[in-house]
């Protein structure tokens, strides 16, 4: 799958100082770029009452993505499990 990255993305993974979270992150982006659909990617799940909006579990941390109308994944935001769901989706 073809992965995007917006800008709210790279501004909140800059905010991450731990190097084994980032590394596990990097990861996960080229399993998803290896994969066919989401469903082949584990821990991935929809978020309710959003059609195209997904979050991936990553430790203490919550990745935010959208599948788009295109099957592309947009990466739009990285963050502490008790914050993320005040900016996404």
């Amino acid at each position: 799958m073809k992965v995007l990255y917006d800008k709210s993305f790279s501004k909140s993974l800059d905010k991450i100082k731990d190097q084994k979270t980032k590394l596990a992150l990097l990861k996960f982006i080229e399993n998803l770029k290896a994969a066919s659909t989401l469903q082949e990617i584990k821990q991935i799940k929809k978020i309710k009452g959003f059609k195209s909006y997904y979050r991936y579990r990553l430790g203490d941390y919550r990745i935010g993505l959208e599948l788009t109308k295109e099957n592309n994944i947009l990466l739009i935001i990285v963050a502490k499990r008790n914050d993320i769901y005040k900016k996404f989706p």
